[in-house]
């Protein structure tokens, strides 16, 4: 997958858990400002990732989806099974693309042992 192609599902999966609230019919309570506020933070993100690449913006969505995944039973709002089920999902993608942009782009290490 191309970098910037990761990026933009990022921009895309921000603006979709921001909306999602709406959409979903959870717009008051805890859930409904944990989906705006994690959803524009993944957007600024990752549009500011399609600019500049740095491994900390990369870093800050793995941590960010993280929490997306944890937060309906840290927060207490698992009573909405749409929340919850659109807040885990997309906490997974942005994780799982974070993750493996990290992995495939991490900066080599020469080996020691190595001829050159």
């Amino acid at each position: 997958m191309d970098i910037r192609m990761q990026d933009v599902i990022n921009v895309l999966m921000g603006a979709w858990l921001f909306i999602a609230p709406w959409v979903l019919e959870y717009t008051s309570g805890v859930g409904a400002l944990n989906s705006h506020i994690a959803g524009l933070a993944v957007l600024v993100i990752a549009a500011w990732a399609l600019s500049d690449l740095k491994s900390w913006e990369e870093m800050s969505n793995m941590l960010i989806g993280l929490w997306l995944i944890a937060s309906p039973w840290v927060l207490h709002f698992y009573d909405h099974w749409a929340s919850v089920l659109n807040t885990t999902a997309v906490g997974a993608v942005v994780t799982g693309l974070a993750g493996y942009l990290l992995i495939r782009h991490r900066p080599e290490h020469p080996d020691p042992m190595a001829k050159t």
